[in-house]
């Protein structure tokens, strides 16, 4: 699997579980859920802490980082009464 690949399908597991979290717990649990998960992820890539320093698992966060981006900014208005 490439780069591209890998990125790709982290990009879509990330998805599906932002769709499960929605689903079961709201919009409003779902955004906090996300925000809580990017600091995360983000952390671990500046500091490149193991696993994170691991290209394949890297590129992973990565992924997972910037759909959960795109999600957030995506949302900014969205109801929460979900």
């Amino acid at each position: 699997m490439n780069s591209a690949e890998v990125v790709h399908a982290s990009e879509r597991q990330e998805a599906d579980r932002i769709a499960f979290v929605e689903q079961a717990h709201g919009t409003a649990h779902a955004r906090v859920f996300a925000e809580q998960t990017l600091r995360l992820y983000r952390r671990a890539v500046v500091q490149r802490a193991a696993p994170a320093g691991e290209k394949t698992f890297r590129l992973r966060l990565l992924g997972s980082y910037c759909y959960l981006k795109r999600y957030l900014a995506g949302n900014c208005g969205s109801d929460s009464s979900r």
